[in-house]
């Protein structure tokens, strides 16, 4: 059976079945260490990711670090929860996960079945990290640095395999970017001239 999912209101899973009825539908909660924002707005995406029948999916959890765990639809069951800076926590600073809702992550999957997040964003260039294996949230490597500052992260699978984040550099008066990766997130190309510039002259529309 065909199964859709969401992320509702921070508190679970809510599983539909193929002909959305009441009756066939129900929350399941995933975590009970949510912090604010634990899971962000439309400005920062995927949150959650479908491989096969497995949906693995982040969130902004205790003391605001990133955590990822995955849901098998078949047997409605979970994984183990991975905290992502799992033995790193010496070498972040701690008070800013803490503080910032925007360092919340996302998630995506290359065509390779690799997982990747980002978080800790908010212009900052934070991390990215790719699953050592695919389709396997327990354990992770760092990956290649996406730019020097990145609010906001979406993630797009695009033509020809490669992989798009959108993203806002700078500030409230900075502009909107976009980065390109045509090799599993391994190197990381800009489109060079700001796709938005928020500080550039007024426009008279000529």
């Amino acid at each position: 059976m065909l199964h859709h999912f969401l992320f509702t209101s921070c508190l679970g899973l809510l599983l539909f079945g193929k002909s959305l009825s009441a009756t066939e539908s129900s929350i399941v909660p995933f975590a009970k260490n949510g912090t604010l924002k634990m899971l962000y707005d439309n400005r920062m995406y995927p949150q959650a990711v479908q491989l096969g029948k497995r949906v693995y999916f982040v969130w902004r959890g205790e003391k605001g670090f990133p955590y990822v765990n995955s849901f098998d639809s078949a047997s409605r069951t979970f994984g183990q929860p991975h905290m992502l800076l799992a033995g790193k926590e010496e070498s972040i600073n701690k008070k800013r996960y803490r503080n910032d809702h925007h360092y919340a992550p996302v998630i995506w999957a290359d065509t390779r079945g690799h997982l990747h997040t980002l978080f800790g964003y908010h212009r900052t260039p934070g991390l990215h990290m790719v699953s050592a294996k695919p389709a396997d949230h327990r354990a992770w490597r760092a990956g290649a640095g996406v730019a020097p500052s990145i609010s906001y992260p979406k993630l797009h699978q695009v033509y020809g395999g490669r992989t798009l984040v959108y993203y806002r550099d700078q500030g409230h008066l900075g502009f909107w970017q976009y980065c390109l990766s045509a090799d599993h997130g391994k190197t990381w190309t800009t489109a060079g001239k700001p796709l938005v510039d928020m500080d550039a002259p007024p426009q008279d529309g000529g």
